[in-house]
């Protein structure tokens, strides 16, 4: 079962950047949503934050990569799963977000918009090809490259 959902809150942990075997971009960081809530008498009273992994691929996983760093504010589109993990004789569970969209959450500040260069996914290289759009992709960034003349 697949749940969507869109969560703000702010990057708690530095954005680590991988790389699969296959060569595709991972981009994974923690989000800590917090437990805001009006109580009356008190106002807005801040509870404990849930944190949330998120993770990234590919364009998205760059992007992520070159733009967030701890502590900024975000706002994330994807997937959410929870997970069971076991350590050291003790289990758990985690939630986790297959983020689809990452971008700062410009109610609470500003930012500065740069477009990436266009990439495609090693499995998309032959659709593009045959459609005729490029002369060769890039096997290690993904980039595309010049346009084919006739």
């Amino acid at each position: 079962m697949t749940i969507s959902i869109t969560v703000n809150g702010n990057v708690a942990t530095d954005v680590r950047s991988i790389a699969t075997a296959a060569g595709r971009q991972v981009a994974v960081f923690r989000l800590a949503v917090p437990d805001r809530r009006w109580i009356k008498g008190k106002g807005w009273v801040d509870g404990d934050p849930t944190f949330i992994s998120v993770t990234t691929f590919s364009q998205v996983a760059t992007n992520v990569a070159a733009s967030i760093t701890k502590g900024q504010p975000v706002i994330v589109v994807g997937r959410l799963r929870m997970t069971t993990w076991q350590k050291e004789g003790t289990s758990g569970q985690s939630l986790e977000i297959e983020a689809s969209h990452v971008g700062h959450d410009l109610a609470r500040g500003t930012t500065s918009f740069t477009k990436s260069t266009i990439s495609v996914d090693l499995d998309d290289e032959v659709q593009v090809i045959t459609e005729g759009l490029l002369a060769e992709v890039n096997h290690e960034t993904g980039e595309i490259g010049e346009p084919l003349s006739a």
